[in-house]
C-alpha cells in the first residue's frame, strides 16, 4: 500500500469500547476492547485503571456485603497487576523503558530516587507492601502449584488506589 497516507492517532488516543458481532443475547459473541493510545505511557495508565477497577469489583472495595462474594485471589492478582502497571507508567513517563518482569520491588527500584522518595512520602508503607507482595502477580496466578499461598489482598487494593492517586496528582490528565 505504498503511497497511502499513514494513519495518525491523536495524542489522546482512540477507544472504541466493546465490539459485539453477530446475534445478541446469551451465547452471542462479544469481542474484547479495541483501544489505541497515542503513547505507551497512556496505554499503560489506562490498563492500570482497568485492572484497578477489576480488583475493586472482585474485592467489593474490601467490604463484606451479604450476597456479594469476595473473589479474593482474582482481586489480589488484579490489584497487584494494577500496581505493576502504575509503576511501569511512572518509568515510561521518564522516557525510559520498563523492565519486562513482574517483581514489584524491582520495578520500584527502577524509578529515580526522587520518584521513590516522593512515593514513600505520599505512601509511607509502600516499600513494605511492595516487599511483602513483590511476586504476588506470578504466585497468585499459580497458587495451586504451591503447598500454601499467603497474600494480603486488602493492602494491595489500598496500594493500587494510592498509586493511582500518586500518578494522577503527578501527571494530571486533561479530559
Amino acid at each position: 500500500m505504498s503511497g497511502d497516507t499513514p494513519i495518525r492517532i491523536p495524542a489522546e488516543g482512540i477507544h472504541l469500547g466493546t465490539v459485539a458481532a453477530g446475534a445478541s443475547g446469551d451465547g452471542a459473541y462479544v469481542g474484547g476492547v479495541l483501544k489505541i493510545r497515542g503513547t505507551p505511557a497512556e496505554d499503560c495508565y489506562d490498563t492500570a485503571l482497568e485492572f484497578l477497577g477489576a480488583a475493586q469489583r472482585c474485592l467489593n472495595g474490601n467490604k463484606i456485603t451479604d450476597g456479594i462474594p469476595l473473589l479474593v485471589v482474582p482481586g489480589a492478582v488484579c490489584a497487584t497487576f494494577a500496581c505493576e502497571m502504575f509503576l511501569k507508567y511512572l518509568v515510561l513517563r521518564t522516557g525510559a523503558k520498563p523492565q519486562k518482569w513482574h517483581n514489584l520491588l524491582a520495578l520500584f527500584q527502577d524509578l529515580s530516587a526522587d520518584t521513590q522518595n516522593a512515593i514513600t512520602a505520599s505512601i509511607p508503607s509502600a516499600v513494605e507492601v511492595l516487599t511483602r507482595n513483590s511476586l504476588l502477580f506470578v504466585e497468585g496466578r499459580y497458587h495451586f502449584e504451591q503447598p500454601q499461598f499467603a497474600f494480603r489482598h486488602a493492602e494491595m487494593l489500598m496500594l493500587a488506589t494510592a498509586l493511582h492517586k500518586f500518578c494522577s496528582d503527578k501527571f494530571p490528565r486533561t479530559a
